[in-house]
């Protein structure tokens, strides 16, 4: 098989995938190749990755090797998960008053496929969350929906490169980040 390049459309870092590796496609599914094979679309032939997203095992998802339409990285390793892991409470948050311009930078963030941009929208968010319940109010539905998105983004790629369970690693970054406030 031929090494391709794919990330967000440009020709940048060579991503060849083997049977069983996990890999992020399109910054938002988790998935194990689960096959690679030739398929017949009309006239033409081209070689697929079958994917299977972990947490949506119903989904199929099929994209030809050399797609640049899509982004499919593998995904971070042990080391690096640790290392975002513990610097959780230094993360500096960046809390953005205009709601618009809120959105649209958390959207970007969301969909950039990075770690420590998803730990970073997760320590932000969290900390508003703290700081408006000490008002008696709550965080916005927006706000609210991002930082589960992050929360989901960040938790699974961790629990797969740690081999943990989710809710081993959901635990260990709530820790962290209530050791920014203790």
């Amino acid at each position: 098989m031929q090494e391709q390049t794919l990330k967000l459309g440009k020709a940048v870092g060579i991503a060849m995938f083997k049977l069983g590796d996990h890999i992020m496609y399109n910054s938002q599914y988790l998935c194990v190749v689960d096959d690679i094979c030739d398929l017949d679309i009309g006239d033409e032939s081209a070689t697929y990755y079958v994917l299977r997203p972990i947490y949506e095992r119903a989904t199929t998802i099929k994209i030809p090797v050399d797609s640049t339409k899509v982004s499919m990285r593998r995904l971070i390793s042990s080391e690096k998960a640790q290392d975002i892991i513990k610097s959780i409470p230094d993360v500096e948050p960046e809390w953005i008053e205009d709601k618009n311009v809120r959105a649209s930078t958390h959207r970007k963030a969301l969909r950039s496929g990075c770690c420590e941009e998803w730990a970073k929208l997760l320590c932000t968010l969290h900390l508003r969350k703290q700081e408006v319940a000490q008002n008696g109010k709550k965080l916005s539905a927006s706000d609210e929906q991002v930082l589960r998105a992050a929360a989901l983004l960040l938790h699974g790629e961790l629990s797969v490169v740690l081999d943990m369970p989710i809710e081993d690693v959901e635990s260990t970054i709530a820790e962290e980040l209530e050791s920014r406030v203790s």
